[in-house]
C-alpha cells in the first residue's frame, strides 16, 4: 500500500511537470522566460495645457509649448515582467518625466496665487515619475505568439513649477495621481528572429480624468534571451482636480528604442 501511494504521488508530480512542459512549448522559445527586463530611451514630442487657480479664482488655461516654452526632450525608462506560469505575468514599468521651458510671456496670465505679466521672463519646470503595474493573462497562446488582456494601474508623481525670476514669483503644483486601467497586448513572431508587439490600455472617469497609452514595437531577436527593440509610444494624461479652476492635459509621443533581456 505504501509503495502504491508513493507511485501515485510520483506519477502526479511527473504528470504536472509534463503538462507544464507541454504548455510552455505552445509559445515561441523566446517566451519561455521567468524574468524579463527592458531598458528604453524615448524621444518625446510634448503637447498639452495646464490651468491652476487659487481660492475661487480660475487660473488661465496655458499651452505648455506656446505660452510656457516647454521644449521636447528625450527621456528614458525601464520595464519588467515576472512570468508566474506560461501566459500569466506580473508587469511593471517606470518612465522619467523631466521637461523645462524658458520664455517671455506673450500674454498676462494667472497661475496659482500670482499674476504674470506680458513680456515677463517665465521659467517652467516639469519633473516626475510615471509608473505602471499590471497582471496580464494571455488566453490565446500559439507557436506564432500570444494575445492577452491585463488589468492594472498607472500612476504619475510630479511637480510643476512656474517662476518669474525678475519679479520673485514662484508657484508650484505637486501631486500623485493614479487610475486603474484595462488593456490588451499581443506579440506575433516571424520565425525566431523577428516579432511585432501591440499594446493599448487606459481608463476614463469622466471629467475627473483619464489615461490612454499605445505602444507599437518590433524586435530583432539576437537569441531567445536578447532582443533589440524599436517602435512608437503615445501617452495621454488628463485630470481636472477642481472643475473649472484646475486642469491639466499632457500628450507625449515619439519613437522609442530599447534592449530586452529574458531570463
Amino acid at each position: 500500500m505504501k509503495q502504491s501511494k508513493t507511485l501515485v504521488s510520483a506519477s502526479l508530480v511527473l504528470a504536472t511537470l509534463f503538462a507544464s512542459r507541454i504548455e510552455a512549448q505552445i509559445l515561441p522559445p523566446a517566451e519561455g522566460y521567468k524574468l524579463r527586463l527592458e531598458g528604453f530611451t524615448w524621444g518625446t514630442a510634448l503637447d498639452g495645457q495646464i490651468q491652476k487657480g487659487f481660492g475661487s479664482t480660475s487660473g488661465t488655461l496655458l499651452d505648455l509649448t506656446d505660452d510656457l516654452g516647454v521644449a521636447d526632450e528625450r527621456t528614458y525608462g525601464a520595464g519588467g515582467a515576472i512570468q508566474l506560469k506560461p501566459g500569466l505575468k506580473l508587469r511593471g514599468s517606470y518612465t522619467k518625466i523631466d521637461y523645462a521651458g524658458d520664455t517671455n510671456a506673450r500674454q498676462t496670465f494667472t497661475f496659482g496665487e500670482d499674476q504674470y505679466f506680458i513680456d515677463e521672463r517665465i521659467v517652467t519646470s516639469i519633473k516626475g515619475k510615471y509608473y505602471t503595474a499590471a497582471l496580464e493573462w494571455d488566453f490565446v497562446k500559439r507557436p506564432q505568439g500570444f494575445f492577452g488582456v491585463f488589468i492594472g494601474a498607472k500612476i504619475l508623481d510630479g511637480d510643476f513649477v512656474v517662476v518669474a525670476p525678475g519679479a520673485g514669483k514662484r508657484d508650484v503644483e505637486s501631486g500623485v495621481g493614479g487610475l486603474p486601467v484595462l488593456g490588451i497586448a499581443t506579440r506575433l513572431y516571424s520565425g525566431r528572429r523577428f516579432s511585432v508587439e501591440t499594446e493599448y490600455s487606459g481608463m476614463s472617469i469622466g471629467s475627473r480624468g483619464s489615461v490612454w497609452e499605445l505602444n507599437l514595437s518590433a524586435r530583432l531577436h539576437l537569441s531567445d534571451r536578447l532582443a533589440g527593440m524599436g517602435g512608437y509610444r503615445r501617452l495621454r494624461l488628463r485630470g481636472e482636480p477642481t472643475e473649472g479652476r484646475d486642469s491639466v492635459e499632457v500628450k507625449l509621443s515619439g519613437v522609442v528604442f530599447g534592449l530586452e533581456l529574458s531570463l
